[in-house]
C-alpha cells in the first residue's frame, strides 16, 4: 500500500518547502529527513521499520499510519509493553485531511501524536481515570476526550448537545486544573496518563 497521489500532492501544498520521496534508499536522500511516514504494510514488522528507519534518519520524526483502529491499538500496546525507545507517531487514515495534516505538523514540531481511543481501547476495557486527570468532571473527561481526537469546539458541542460557549468554559476549566497552557497540552497530558 502506498500514500495517494492526492495525500502526497495535499502535504507537498501544505509543506511547500519539503520534497517527498517514496521509498528512497538512505544514500538518495539529499538534506535533511524531517518525516518518515510508514503505511499500513509495515503493521507485521512495525518494530524492526521503527529501528531502522531511527538509525537511518536519527533526526526524522516517524508516523505510522493505519486503516482500522484495532491494529492501531495493538501497535500502541506492543510499544508501551515493549519500552520502544523511539517516539512513533500513531495516524489514523480516515480522518479529515486538515487533521492528518495538523498530526504531521505536530510530528515534526517533535510531538508525538496518539489518538486517545487507540490509547483508552489498549488497556482492553479496564475503565479508570488516572490521578492528573481526576481533578476533571466527567463532563470535562468528555470534552477532553473529543478534543483530544482533534474535534473542534462546534464539533464538540453538537456532539454533547451543549452550546459552543459551554465547550470553551470547559476547555477553560480543563486547562487551569491540569495546569498546562492549551488544549493541545491538556490533550496530551490525557494521552501520557494512558501510558
Amino acid at each position: 500500500m502506498h500514500f495517494s497521489d492526492t495525500l502526497l500532492s495535499s502535504v507537498e501544498h501544505a509543506f511547500n518547502d519539503m520534497m517527498l520521496l517514496r521509498n528512497p534508499e538512505p544514500e538518495d536522500v539529499e538534506g535533511p529527513v524531517r518525516a518518515v511516514l510508514l503505511g499500513p504494510d509495515y503493521l507485521s514488522c512495525l518494530r524492526a521499520e521503527v529501528e531502522r528507519v531511527q538509525r537511518d534518519y536519527p533526526d526524522a520524526a516517524i508516523l505510522a499510519c493505519f486503516n482500522r483502529e484495532r491494529d492501531m491499538c495493538e501497535a500502541f500496546r506492543d510499544m508501551r509493553a515493549g519500552g520502544w525507545k523511539t517516539p512513533v507517531s500513531l495516524v489514523p487514515l480516515d480522518v479529515r485531511l486538515d487533521v492528518w495534516l495538523s498530526i504531521l505538523k505536530l510530528a515534526m514540531m517533535g510531538t508525538t501524536y496518539v489518538p486517545v481511543a487507540a490509547s483508552l481501547k489498549a488497556d482492553e476495557g479496564v475503565a479508570r481515570k488516572p490521578r492528573c486527570l481526576s481533578k476533571l468532571t466527567d463532563r470535562e473527561s468528555e470534552v477532553l476526550a473529543l478534543a483530544a481526537k482533534g474535534a473542534q469546539n462546534k464539533t464538540i458541542a453538537h456532539a454533547l448537545e451543549v452550546s459552543e460557549h459551554t465547550v470553551k468554559l470547559h476547555m477553560h476549566h480543563i486547562i487551569k486544573k491540569l495546569g498546562v497552557r492549551n488544549r493541545t497540552q491538556a490533550a496530551q497530558q490525557l494521552m501520557m496518563t494512558q501510558g
